[in-house]
């Protein structure tokens, strides 16, 4: 949305993502033979990636206004690589580094309770396909960005709770507290999604980065955000 979307920004953010990925997994990922009992830390990590994942999109939403506050610029400009780059870099660090740290995380758990490190990665492989798909053909067509955001997390916290209980069942002694923090995590996110769609509005309409425009309606498609814009006589729209 900030950078509209072109080429350059598309790769620049791809490149980010896969670059602090990567030094999640491989940074991070040497930490893994040193923790005791993996699946209570799998479960921490699974939180905080849902939060940081509520936290990014949002971030990325509001990405527009800080930077007119910060650079200025009209309406319309294109930011320029420099910007591009920094933007990127400082805003997916958080969750990507995660991101990467969770796939030797999940892999030291899963040999940790038994289980066939290959098929930790069949079912990652099979997921990312399955999401892949799903938000392609189905999501982006009926929901908005920061409600689909909401609704992982609270998928994660689900997961974490299950993997919280079954740390339990296993004799962990310090999985009873973890348990009840990701409850207490998992009910205001459930929160989060009811009112996700006012998130959605204050991300878009609070703002003021269409100045001296009035955004009338924004929607995502396969093609890319398009923004409805009023200027008082005539409306507009813009990709």
């Amino acid at each position: 949305v900030t950078f509209y979307g072109n080429e350059i920004s598309i790769g620049v953010m791809l490149a980010t993502w896969l670059l602090w990925t990567g030094l999640g997994s491989l940074g991070l990922g040497r930490l893994v033979k040193r923790l005791k009992r993996p699946g209570m830390w799998l479960s921490a990590a699974v939180v905080l990636g849902a939060l940081l994942l509520i936290s990014t999109v949002l971030g990325a939403r509001l990405l527009k206004e800080v930077l007119r506050e910060v650079e200025g610029g009209s309406i319309g400009q294109v930011r320029p690589f420099g910007t591009m780059l920094v933007s990127s870099l400082a805003l997916l660090a958080p969750f990507c580094l995660l991101n990467g740290f969770l796939f030797p995380l999940v892999c030291r758990a899963a040999e940790e309770a038994g289980g066939s490190l290959g098929s930790v990665y069949l079912l990652e492989a099979a997921g990312a396909a399955a999401g892949g798909a799903i938000y392609t053909f189905l999501l982006v067509d009926w929901f908005a960005p920061t409600v689909i955001a909401c609704g992982l997390a609270c998928a994660c916290c689900a997961t974490a709770v299950a993997i919280a209980y079954g740390e339990w069942r296993r004799g962990a002694k310090l999985t009873g507290p973890l348990l009840c923090w990701t409850m207490c995590v998992a009910v205001p996110s459930a929160l989060v999604v009811a009112y996700a769609r006012d998130l959605e509005m204050l991300s878009k309409d609070g703002l003021r980065a269409w100045d001296p425009l009035l955004l009338v309606d924004t929607a995502d498609s396969r093609n890319g955000r398009i923004a409805v814009t009023n200027t008082y006589r005539s409306i507009a729209a813009a990709t």
